[in-house]
């Protein structure tokens, strides 16, 4: 992998970021974690995207993830890469080679099978950050419920409170299923592979990871779009990426 290349000391710790191709170019004047200049360590056709690192252990810091996202992101949009997970360091760059070397046929495989390909993120969520309130708008049932329990001077007993928690978590529930089962059926058809992840929130119906051809991302905007036409104005879909494959890689160092 090409870039701005100097002399550097072989028995420096090094932070690993990613594998990708040897042949592959550094976007200029890259920097990562503690603004240490991004360069690559080789072995034959692969090679390791790393920065030299002078502590053991990195915490998970704001500045720190988003270094460490900032240089996948960066490569993304320009080679391929397997983006490594957050925290990797390694002895020194005869450490890393050996990592290459030993894994050789499997990052290979890997780096075959994500050519050309990048990770676009959809998410969908509740405008309104009252989940509650919009369920009790929308259902009738949730509603009913809530009037019971609050009506009139008594206070409502723990058991009337838990059924109209699980009528709400029901009713979320099913939304989740029905908004996903939909999204994942229309992005399915522009994208190579798509999986879920679990939502941080209520408010939160489906976050979805889609893997794309980037020559085609045409086709998943299209997608997008008819995603969007078959949802109501009180839900906001939000689409972001390129991003490296994070959700597509299947390897364990």
């Amino acid at each position: 992998m090409s870039g701005r290349s100097h002399e550097r000391d072989e028995s420096s710790r090094l932070y690993v970021y990613g594998i990708g191709h040897a042949e592959g170019v550094l976007p200029d004047g890259l920097t990562g974690l503690a603004n240490a200049p991004v360069h690559a360590v080789t072995v034959g056709r692969l090679a390791a995207i790393v920065s030299d690192i002078a502590v053991d252990v990195v915490r998970p810091e704001r500045r720190n993830l988003g270094a460490h996202q900032k240089v996948l992101t960066a490569l993304a949009g320009s080679t391929d890469v397997l983006p490594m997970a957050f925290g990797m360091i390694s002895d020194n760059a005869e450490a890393v080679r050996s990592l290459l070397a030993d894994n050789a046929a499997v990052l290979s495989r890997e780096l075959a099978r994500i050519a050309g390909r990048v990770e676009m993120t959809v998410r969908l969520r509740w405008i309104d950050e009252d989940t509650f309130r919009v369920f009790v708008d929308r259902f009738p049932e949730l509603r009913q419920r809530r009037a019971a329990c609050f009506s009139g001077r008594r206070e409502p007993s723990q058991v009337e409170l838990l059924e109209l928690g699980r009528t709400f978590e029901q009713l979320l529930g099913r939304e989740r299923e029905e908004k996903t089962a939909l999204a994942m059926d229309i992005l399915g058809g522009a994208a190579v592979e798509v999986k879920t992840v679990q939502p941080a929130s209520e408010r939160v119906i489906f976050d979805i990871g889609c893997l794309v051809n980037f020559a085609e991302r045409g086709a998943f905007d299209s997608a997008v779009e008819a995603l969007a036409g078959r949802l109501g104005d009180e839900l906001l879909l939000d689409v972001r990426g390129p991003w490296p494959p994070y959700n597509f890689v299947n390897v364990a160092l």
